[in-house]
Parts: C-alpha cells; sequence; structure tokens
C-alpha cells in the first residue's frame, strides 16, 4: 500500500479505537455481585439469658441457635428476606418468677423469632451483615420443689443481627462463619401475674449460603 493511502487508513481507522476503548475483563468469579435468589441456613452453639422486669425470674445458660432466610437481591449484593430464627438454653441456671432456685430438668426457655431481613454482601470478600426485624414467641417454663411453672407468652418484638464470612465453591452455594446475637421481649403471664420478659443471647454459628 502507498504511504499516502496507508496514512489515510489509520486516520480513518483511530476514531473508532478510541471510541472502543480497552476490552473488559469479566471479573473474577469471587468479585461478581450477588444478584437473583439468596438462600441461608445457619446452627451453632451459644448463651442465651431470659430476665422478667417485675420478678426475681432470671435464667442464663449455654445452648443451640439456627437462623433460616429466604429473599432476593433488590439490587446487587442488597438482598431483602423472610427470616426465622431461635435460641435456647438447656437446663440454664438462675431463679424462678417466684425467687426460689430453679431445679435443672424441665427447664429450657425457648425464644423463636419471625420476620423481615436485609443482608448486605461484601462481594470482594464475601463478608456480609444482616439485621431482622419481627414477632416473638418464648416458650418457658420453670421447676419449683418439683412443680413445674409454665409461663405463657404473648406474641412481641424481635430483633436479630448476624454478621460473618462465607468460602467461595461452585454452583452458587458457600460454606461459611458468623456471629449471631438476638432480642425478644414478650409479655407473659405466670399464674395469673403478668410482666415484661427479655431475652438475648448469641452464638457462634456455621452457615450455608446459596446465591
Amino acid at each position: 500500500m502507498p504511504p499516502r493511502r496507508r496514512l489515510l487508513a489509520l486516520a480513518l481507522a483511530a476514531p473508532c479505537a478510541l471510541a472502543a476503548g480497552p476490552a473488559r475483563a469479566d471479573p473474577p468469579p469471587g468479585e461478581r455481585d450477588h444478584a437473583g435468589l439468596m438462600l441461608r441456613a445457619a446452627i451453632g452453639v451459644g448463651y442465651q439469658a431470659v430476665r422478667g422486669d417485675d420478678s426475681p425470674l432470671q435464667l442464663s445458660g449455654v445452648g443451640f441457635a439456627a437462623h433460616l432466610a429466604a429473599g432476593w437481591y433488590v439490587v446487587p449484593n442488597l438482598a431483602v428476606h423472610a427470616t426465622l430464627w431461635s435460641g435456647a438454653a438447656f437446663n440454664p441456671s438462675g431463679t424462678s418468677p417466684f425467687g426460689s432456685v430453679t431445679a435443672a430438668r424441665n427447664n429450657t426457655p425457648w425464644s423463636v423469632g419471625r420476620g423481615l431481613g436485609l443482608t448486605w454482601v461484601c462481594a470482594p470478600v464475601h463478608a456480609f451483615v444482616s439485621v431482622s426485624v419481627g414477632v416473638s414467641g418464648l416458650d418457658l417454663q420453670t421447676t419449683t420443689a418439683d412443680i413445674v411453672v409454665v409461663a405463657r407468652a404473648a406474641p412481641g418484638v424481635a430483633l436479630n443481627v448476624m454478621v460473618g464470612k462465607q468460602f467461595e465453591m461452585t454452583s452458587g452455594w458457600r460454606f461459611g462463619v458468623g456471629a449471631q446475637g438476638f432480642f425478644h421481649r414478650s409479655e407473659v403471664t405466670t399464674r395469673g401475674a403478668v410482666e415484661d420478659v427479655s431475652s438475648g443471647g448469641g452464638a457462634l454459628v456455621g452457615t450455608l449460603t446459596y446465591h
């Protein structure tokens, strides 16, 4: 090609090359935004305490915690989901609503929360923060002098917070570790007496997440 024609061809091609810009490589799988369906399950061990406002009721002990969430990423890395969580203290130590030391058997406070939550994920490092609020339930009984005292709880308010980190896997599933904290407050009736009871705790959990 003559020099003049070669210069003319380069001049015509230059604007197209500048408009196209440099080609973008796809981000690595671990750095892609989280989108679509989100499912999460967690289970672990922790600590739970129960306390009454107007009576000597006070229980605490080591127990188990669980967490389930199902929802959708409404924008990249931010999901809205329904959440179910629970905590229990197995044979905790403490006092009954009447001030007596409770026996070990038949004494397992169990709190449950149901609500809606948000989960934000930092995609490059697979860390996440999840906050849920909803309605609480409490199953509570104490034993005094071999007499089982059952408390009936009305629906109350519940809060759950979880932070954790996921580890890369295939097919959208990831194992991880996390820490969960929760707080419940309900109105409880024990032998005709009504009071507000608070229940709270925390746990270290293993997680399995899909997105």
